[in-house]
């Protein structure tokens, strides 16, 4: 009996040995062929059984849900997006790849932050209906920070504070204008330092 189970187990080890790999394959493998796939800015769409992503290109959002059985599907392409942009940034705007930094507001509505001319922009972007809501320009390089509806946005501008609504009127409201450089507002750095808040504003 123990001979038997002894033939077993050496028969089952020799049938599910690994097969032989090519030195591409035993020095390359774990990155190329054997690497695990991933996805790129993964994000889940609130209140769907939906996940977005990057493709492979980082020229689409792609979307992937229960109720089409997890069937990869585009949501929307760079092309679209930029085209839609044009109108509020100039028909010189341009962008590489799909902004991999987007975050879903609610189940329509995307926010991402872009750059051009100098100046960065965030984004308010609703997917349904291919169009921006709205759009809210700063200076590069300052804090920033949008409120949870969406309609207002303050920022840092050197030392000073400033606060706009409804940006596509280029309103905006300086709630400081402090001259000397020595008196810091809305720093996060500064305020984290001395008081432990996380922001600034």
């Amino acid at each position: 009996m123990k001979k038997l189970l002894w033939l077993f187990l050496l028969s089952g080890a020799a049938a599910t040995a690994q097969k032989n790999l090519t030195i591409q394959q035993a020095t390359y493998g774990q990155y190329q062929d054997f690497a695990v796939k991933s996805l790129t800015s993964p994000q889940w769409r609130p209140d769907t059984h939906t996940i977005t992503y990057l493709d492979d290109t980082y020229q689409k959002l792609v979307v992937r849900s229960e109720d089409s059985q997890w069937a990869e599907k585009v949501l929307i392409t760079k092309d679209e997006l930029v085209n839609a942009l044009k109108k509020d940034m100039g028909s010189d705007f341009k962008l590489q790849i799909f902004p991999a930094d987007y975050a879903w507001s609610d189940k329509n509505t995307l926010k991402f932050e872009v750059e051009h001319k100098g100046l960065s922009a965030i984004v308010i972007y609703n997917v349904e209906k291919k169009s921006v809501i709205n759009v809210f320009s700063f200076v590069s390089g300052g804090q920033k920070f949008l409120s949870k509806s969406g309609e207002y946005f303050a920022y840092t501008n050197e030392n000073n504070i400033s606060v706009s609504k409804a940006a596509k009127t280029d309103l905006s409201d300086k709630i400081t204008a402090d001259a000397d450089k020595a008196i810091v507002n809305g720093s996060d750095y500064v305020h984290r330092q001395e008081f432990g808040i996380d922001r600034g504003m």
